[in-house]
């Protein structure tokens, strides 16, 4: 379980970045 959950907070880490890089373009600080 606890394999599991690193390899989602993994997917969602890498995931996030993409999504971040995309909304900091969008979305002036």
């Amino acid at each position: 379980m606890i394999f599991m959950l690193i390899a989602v907070y993994a997917i969602i880490k890498t995931y996030n970045i993409n999504i971040l890089s995309v909304d900091y373009r969008n979305k002036p600080l």
